[in-house]
This record gives C-alpha cells, sequence and structure tokens, in this order.
C-alpha cells in the first residue's frame, strides 16, 4: 500500500491508501472517491490533473 496525498487548489485535502501497483486511472477513481476531496471541488470544474512518483 502507498499513500497519494490529494490537493486541491495547492492545499492538501486529504490522504488516500491505495494499492502500490495502482495504475492513473484506479488512482483518479479513488481520489474521486473521497468525500473530502468531493467536499473542496464543489462547485469548481476540473482544470487540471497531475500525479508524481515520489523518487526512491
Amino acid at each position: 500500500m502507498i499513500t497519494l496525498a490529494v490537493q486541491v487548489n495547492g492545499k492538501l485535502r486529504d490522504q488516500i491508501e491505495v494499492a502500490a501497483d495502482i495504475d492513473r486511472d484506479g488512482a483518479i477513481s479513488a481520489v474521486r472517491e473521497s468525500q473530502n476531496v468531493a467536499r473542496h471541488m464543489e462547485g469548481m470544474t476540473e482544470v487540471k490533473l497531475s500525479m508524481f512518483r515520489a523518487a526512491g
């Protein structure tokens, strides 16, 4: 398992535990299912989604 740090407008909004071998689509689905992220995205349009792998 790994932890995804989720930011909305540059602010940390959630940390989600997912399988280490998750693909991009799976990670996006997990983030969108987060109630905390959904609450902060309410009324907003998703413009850009970035994913970065940690070094190491």
